[in-house]
């Protein structure tokens, strides 16, 4: 129960450091926190926000995409769309177009 606590406390640190105009800080608490839970999806977005803001597309074109081929393999296919999207607009480079080839050809696109 204290490590779950202690977690949602991370969570709202991180809220308030990005809030504050430092996603620099609160990717790296979203980071942090995703070694603890690395299938938690909001906190996932959450970090690729941060990074799309410190203005690492490659980095957050990454996360999305983790959390685009979760979506997907849940039959969440709209949601897993628009993220694919995203992560095109981020990071074209040839291993992104692969990996949303892929997961175009999960969702029958």
């Amino acid at each position: 129960l204290a490590r779950l606590h202690e977690r949602r406390g991370d969570y709202a640190e991180a809220a308030r450091w990005a809030s504050a105009g430092r996603p620099d800080h609160a990717a790296q608490l979203y980071a942090a926190a995703l070694e603890h839970r690395p299938g938690d999806t909001r906190v996932r977005m959450m970090l690729a926000g941060c990074l799309v803001r410190c203005n690492r597309p490659a980095a957050a074109a990454a996360e999305y995409l983790c959390v685009a081929l979760d979506y997907a393999a849940q039959r969440r296919d709209q949601e897993a769309m628009a993220l694919a999207y995203q992560v095109l607009h981020l990071d074209a480079s040839q291993l992104v177009y692969v990996a949303v080839a892929d997961l175009l050809r999960r969702i029958g696109r």
